[in-house]
């Protein structure tokens, strides 16, 4: 069982739970990101690109429509926001 389930039913710190769980992700981003450059070989650039594009923002999409859920409108703004500033810094 993941560290930071148990750290959260014994009502861990959040901020622990927090590294704990984006520690686990972590290693979800590389196989993701492997994959995504496999598609794209396989496929042509064309499809390649936009399977890459579509799923690359899908955490963004995620967090956006959970964050609208619980009326955090604000952390969509930031989290848009954010993700305009780093596609322009690219």
């Amino acid at each position: 069982m993941p560290a930071a389930l148990v750290l959260n039913a014994y009502e861990g710190h959040p901020l622990i739970v927090f590294v704990l769980s984006l520690t686990a992700v972590l290693p979800l981003v590389e196989v993701m990101g492997d994959a995504m450059e496999h598609l794209a070989v396989r496929f042509r650039n064309t499809i390649g690109g936009l399977l890459n594009s579509t799923l690359s923002n899908a955490p963004e999409l995620i967090i956006g429509i959970v964050a609208l859920t619980n009326g955090l409108g604000t952390v969509v703004k930031a989290s848009l926001t954010g993700s305009i500033l780093v596609n322009l810094l690219s």
